[in-house]
């Protein structure tokens, strides 16, 4: 994973925000889905050229929309196993888009990703996110800081696919900048491990939300631009200036 090569992609902007600026991943829009995940599930896609991509999550995981939404426009088919109980707007996306959604007894997240991963397995399709190729399209997006670096990278972090992208970046073009993780998500064992040589780079620094990843940040505006309400926005009070707030998407569709 080390000696992947960065591809060349089209950068997403960087705007200023008072004294802060923002990566823009939010501005990647396919299908009416936005942000990093649909950029690292294309990435998985056309790496693989396997026709299908399989995932998992929480009935409130934007990775379901993400996926689905790559998968469309790739042709692709998308099959995601989340927990059982009411339909999300985010799992309702993904079917919108032509996913099939399977919600499973008992929910919780390892039973989830065992399903997926065994469904996977047997049709020889992709898993989740840790992919090089996606963490290579993250770190690929890094080249936009190369004219103005910020002080400091803050990073929502549920999977951790992201934050080793922006390290693996950061490496890659030798900027030394230092990056606060918010850790909006559950645990995630397998990719701990497999990103533990990145996710614990000593340009890390971890910290946490008070809030729960179930519980939606109420403040979910900075300078006009809508904020995840539970990734992004959970970051707001860890803000200073000089800063750099990686927004890695907005849902389309109103927490309920």
């Amino acid at each position: 994973m080390d000696d992947s090569p960065i591809p060349d992609v089209d950068l997403t902007p960087v705007t200023v925000h008072g004294d802060i600026l923002m990566k823009r991943d939010d501005q990647f829009v396919l299908h009416g889905v936005n942000g990093s995940k649909v950029m690292q599930a294309l990435a998985i896609l056309d790496s693989t050229q396997r026709g299908g991509i399989v995932g998992y999550g929480g009935r409130r995981s934007n990775t379901a929309a993400a996926m689905a939404a790559a998968a469309r426009e790739r042709g692709a088919a998308c099959h995601f196993w989340a927990p059982s109980g009411a339909m999300t707007p985010e799992l309702q996306k993904a079917i919108d888009l032509g996913a099939t959604v399977n919600q499973v007894k008992p929910g919780y997240l390892s039973n989830c990703r065992a399903q997926a991963a065994k469904y996977a397995d047997f049709h020889g399709l992709p898993c989740g996110l840790v992919y090089d190729s996606a963490i290579d399209a993250v770190a690929a997006q890094v080249r936009s800081l190369l004219d103005t670096p910020p002080t400091r990278i803050v990073v929502a972090s549920g999977g951790y696919v992201l934050l080793s992208g922006i390290v693996l970046g950061l490496r890659a073009y030798e900027l030394p900048i230092p990056v606060l993780s918010v850790s909006v998500g559950g645990s995630h064992p397998p990719m701990a491990h497999y990103l533990g040589k990145r996710v614990n780079d000593p340009l890390v620094e971890h910290v946490s939300p008070d809030l729960p990843y179930e519980e939606a940040a109420q403040e979910t505006q900075y300078d006009g631009v809508r904020l995840d309400p539970f990734y992004e926005a959970k970051c707001i009070p860890f803000l200073e200036p000089g800063d750099l707030l990686w927004n890695s998407g907005i849902r389309t569709w109103s927490p309920e």
